[in-house]
Formats: structure tokens, sequence, C-alpha cells
């Protein structure tokens, strides 16, 4: 991540980089022109160039030094830039690389020593794109998943609000209600020696509280009314609390 960002930041002057780039592939050029036109005269400013010239003269690498601006566009302007600045610059340096090559082999070993460095940078940094796009694609496909699983954890938890929302609501209600319709016959019935509808009806009153308690137990598994009034944590902290008082 850091050796992306840094290089971000290189090629992020790309006005800079072109001027650089510009300049040493006219400088190059000049030299090998300017130096070649002056050859008969060994009297002249650029007799300094000669042993470069005639190094790749006799190695069959005529033009090499078109690397160095190539090689930096490489580096500095991406591989769609460099590419068009490879095809310039092969483009310039063609003539002379014809005109002072033994035969068609050394002409190709020529160009070849100015393509194959550069299309190798090339070819690294679009294997290097590749691998950095495939990434993005599947940290999205990651977020997809994750937004997919946080939407049917709160599909479940919704449902699971309803559920409980309407057993307390609706069937606890009732079930109480029948508890105190139930109570309301005992009362009326312990002067009486109906023992046995005394008896049902207790029955019944506690049947319907142990409902309802099975009913509130089943809510708050369900969607613990806590976990919507104080949140997530202090939920837990009151449901490890209750969990202690549980007889074991």
């Amino acid at each position: 991540m850091e050796a992306n960002y840094t290089i971000s930041r290189i090629r992020a002057r790309r006005r800079l980089h072109y001027t650089v780039v510009i300049t040493l592939a006219i400088a190059v050029i000049f030299l090998y022109y300017t130096y070649a036109h002056l050859l008969p005269d060994r009297q002249h400013w650029l007799e300094w160039f000669g042993p470069v010239f005639y190094f790749e003269f006799r190695n069959g690498c005529v033009g090499i030094l078109l690397l160095v601006p190539i090689l930096y566009a490489v580096l500095t302007l991406g591989w769609k830039q460099s590419s068009i600045v490879l095809l310039v610059l092969l483009a310039c340096i063609a003539s002379h690389i014809i005109h002072w090559a033994f035969h068609a082999g050394s002409a190709f070993t020529s160009f070849a020593f100015l393509a194959v460095p550069a299309l190798a940078g090339i070819g690294t940094e679009l294997t290097i794109f590749a691998r950095q796009k495939e990434r993005r694609a599947l940290a999205e496909k990651e977020e997809q998943r994750l937004a997919l699983i946080k939407q049917i954890f709160r599909a479940q938890e919704d449902e699971r609000r309803r559920i409980a929302r309407g057993l307390h609501d609706g069937v606890t209600q009732t079930v109480l209600g029948n508890a105190s319709l139930a109570r309301s016959l005992l009362d009326k019935l312990r002067n009486r020696t109906d023992e046995n509808s005394v008896r049902d009806l207790s029955a019944i009153e506690d049947n319907s509280l142990l409902v309802v308690d099975e009913i509130r137990r089943i809510c708050r598994d369900l969607r613990p009314s806590a976990l919507d009034h104080l949140g997530f944590l202090p939920s837990i902290r009151w449901l490890v609390d209750n969990l202690g008082r549980k007889p074991v």
C-alpha cells in the first residue's frame, strides 16, 4: 500500500514528467543524429560522445541511450502514456538504427534493446494493475456480502420483534384476561360448597399465569425489550445477571 501511495504521488506531477521525458528524448536524439552527421571530422565538440557511439555500433545496440527517457516514462507516466512515448521514440530513432546496422539482425537487436525493457516494465505494470483491479472487485464483493448479511440479520430481528410484540400485546393480554376472569369466579364460589369447581377454576388461573410467564420468556428470547431500550452492552449485562440468578 505504501509503494502504491508513493507511485501515485510521483505520477501526480504529470506535467513535470512530460517535460523531463521530452527534454531527455530531444537531447538523446540530437546527440545521435548530430554526431553521425559530424563523423568525417574528428575535431568537433561532440567527440566525447565517440566511445558511446562506437560501443553501440560494435555491439549492435544502436540508440540504447533512448532507454533513459523511455524507462523514465514507464515509471512516471504509466503504461498508456509510456507506450505512446516508446512508439514515438522508436519512430524517431528508426532511420539512425537502420543506417548504422550491419544487417537486418543487427537492426532488430537494436530495436529489441529499446523495446524489450520498456515492454517488460509496461507488462509488469499491467499485471499489477490487473491484480489491484481483482482485489478491488473481491473487496466490493465482500462488502456486498456483508451488506446482504446485515440485511438478513436486520430482517430476522424485525421479524422477531414483530412476533414478540404480537405475543406480548395479543396472546398475553388474552390469557391474563382469562386468569382475571377465573379469579373473579373463584371469589364468587369460595363461600359455596362446590369444591370441584373451585379447584378447577384455581387450576385454570394457575395455568393461565404459567402460560403468561412462558410467553414472556419466549418474547424475551426472541427479542429482549432491554435491547431496544438500553442498547447492546447493557442488554448483555442484564442477560448475564438473569442467567446468574436462575437456579441450576
